[in-house]
């Protein structure tokens, strides 16, 4: 639930007038993604494991396997949209474009790597 809250509100760049609200924001994104590779490597090892698991624990509502595999899709889906926003936030304007922690975090704290297909 923290890593979707936080990239949901990461994402909601709406509101960002200042410069202090951006670097927030920024700070918030960078929480996310940091959630986000954690929780990635957890739902790793709970895909290896699937097929070991007791039905029980497959199917157990709320929590079970399969919940905890769905919902790091979900956020992986959120993820995504939020490294694309950052990216344009870069070429953009305003206070988010301005940020000088910006670049460091395009270069070192993003899950994926290269240029987004197009």
């Amino acid at each position: 639930a923290l890593a979707e809250q936080a990239l949901e509100l990461a994402l909601d760049a709406s509101e960002v007038t200042t410069p202090a609200v951006a670097a927030l924001r920024l700070a918030v994104a960078e929480d996310a993604f940091a959630m986000f590779l954690c929780e990635t490597a957890g739902a790793a090892v709970l895909q290896d494991g699937l097929l070991a698991a007791p039905l029980a624990l497959v199917n157990l509502r709320p929590g079970g396997l399969l919940e905890a595999l769905r919902a790091s899709n979900r956020h992986a889906e959120d993820a995504l949209m939020l490294q694309e926003a950052l990216g344009s936030w870069r070429g953009g304007s305003g206070p988010l474009a301005d940020l000088p922690h910006l670049d460091s975090v395009l270069k070192e704290g993003l899950p994926w790597s290269g240029s987004p297909a197009r």
